[in-house]
């Protein structure tokens, strides 16, 4: 690519709609390739004969590991540049997704996914999505949600595409597929990718600017030292943890609680792929409100609108019409709360070293992915039912929506 001043500023399409759509793709994939492994889930687990804590650890550290390794990668992206990240994390977890497919253990599928799905997917997610909010100022809620749909359309297309596999393939070959789209996709998709609009002399929205705005010395922020000193940083933290939670027990357990239940297989799978589509809804409907409203009070909202839809998975009754409705429900109020989190960050703490704050706030992800699913695994082991496991889900939540609702908003974002 041609990244010079003068040809940047003749494009007639602004290059951070090239940059949304680049991480509409890369996000989309890499989230979609892991939540694809509720599909294999019964599979891994007929085969090992493994528990479900067990097979949710799968899941559960690969996540953990993933926004722990975001943190890395958003660091380095910092340093090195969006593309070298996003590369070396294509071949992570390309390679963990094929040792995955060859793997003749549990404990050897559960160090494939940490390794390779964790660390690569760390790699791609935070360093992309980190830089929408850098590219945009007026339409920053509304750009980060759009290129946040990928999480969804990838959701939903991917676990149906690993239903498709499973049959012909078995969740060992469906893997191999999974590695090819790895890193065909995200490692392409990389070389799309610049940091920030100073870098080819433009300015946030495309605006005209001035020759101090071509500086990449004026853009504004905390470093993460700053960031880690301030309070706000600390709530939003401890909130997304327990939000988390609940969104990767939603992910690995759905399913097999419909199936529990008497609902056909395929017809449950179809739950996590609802999931996916309602999310990209709730981007659309909630991406732009952060703009209206505040990203502090969207999010807060998203919370309490997350923990009303666990309510309804809990107290109805659990036939798949019901079970449709929530993931229609949660999925719209989870789209709409992970497109506010990047815009979040942005509007507290600037774009100076954005990939890195956010990777640090992401480790709560990490965090919440370990706990949430398998300790829902655990207390239905014990108790053969979700219930209890629901219950800590819908308090995690109002404690979430509560505590973003009471920090005090900047008196001017970034």
């Amino acid at each position: 690519m041609a990244n010079t001043p003068s040809t940047a500023q003749t494009r007639k399409l602004f290059y951070g709609w090239i940059i949304v759509f680049a991480v509409f793709l890369l996000a989309g994939t890499a989230a979609g390739l892991i939540y694809a492994f509720s599909v294999f889930f019964d599979a891994i687990s007929r085969e090992f004969d493994a528990t479900r804590a067990q097979v949710s650890l799968i899941f559960s550290g690969a996540e953990f590991i993933w926004f722990l390794s975001g943190f890395l990668g958003g660091f380095l992206a910092d340093r090195l540049g969006p593309t070298r990240v996003v590369l070396f994390g294509a071949v992570l977890m390309a390679g963990g997704l094929f040792c995955a497919s060859q793997s003749q253990t549990i404990t050897g599928i559960v160090l494939s996914y940490a390794v390779g799905v964790g660390v690569g997917g760390g790699f791609i997610y935070i360093p992309s999505i980190s830089l929408v909010p850098c590219w945009f100022k007026r339409q920053r809620g509304f750009a980060t949600g759009i290129a946040l749909c990928g999480v969804g359309l990838g959701t939903f297309s991917l676990p149906l595409l690993g239903e498709a596999l499973l049959v012909p393939l078995g969740w060992d070959g469906s893997h191999v597929v999974f590695a090819i789209i790895a890193l065909v996709v995200c490692g392409g998709l990389s070389f799309f990718l610049i940091p920030r609009p100073q870098a080819i002399g433009l300015t946030p929205d495309g605006d005209p600017h001035s020759p101090l705005q071509m500086s990449e010395q004026t853009v504004p922020g905390l470093s993460l030292s700053e960031a880690l000193r301030h309070r706000a940083f600390w709530h939003f933290y401890f909130a997304s943890l327990l939000t988390a939670a609940v969104i990767f027990t939603t992910y690995v357990h759905l399913v097999p609680f419909a199936i529990d239940n008497g609902n056909d297989s395929s017809s449950s799978v179809g739950l996590i792929g609802t999931v996916g589509i309602a999310s990209i809804a709730g981007r659309f409907i909630f991406g732009g409100l952060s703009d209206r409203i505040g990203s502090r009070r969207t999010i807060s909202l998203m919370s309490a609108g997350m923990a009303l839809a666990v309510a309804w998975w809990l107290f109805l009754v659990p036939t798949l019409g019901n079970l449709y409705v929530y993931a229609l429900i949660f999925g719209a109020f989870y789209g709409g709360y992970i497109s506010t989190l990047p815009v979040l960050a942005m509007a507290f703490f600037g774009g100076r070293q954005l990939s890195t704050i956010i990777g640090a706030l992401y480790t709560s992800w990490g965090a919440g992915a370990l706990i949430g699913p398998t300790m829902t695994g655990v207390l239905f082991d014990f108790t053969g039912t979700y219930t209890t496991g629901l219950l800590a889900s819908i308090g995690f939540l109002l404690v979430a929506s509560l505590i973003c609702l009471f920090i005090r908003d900047r008196a001017v974002p970034y």
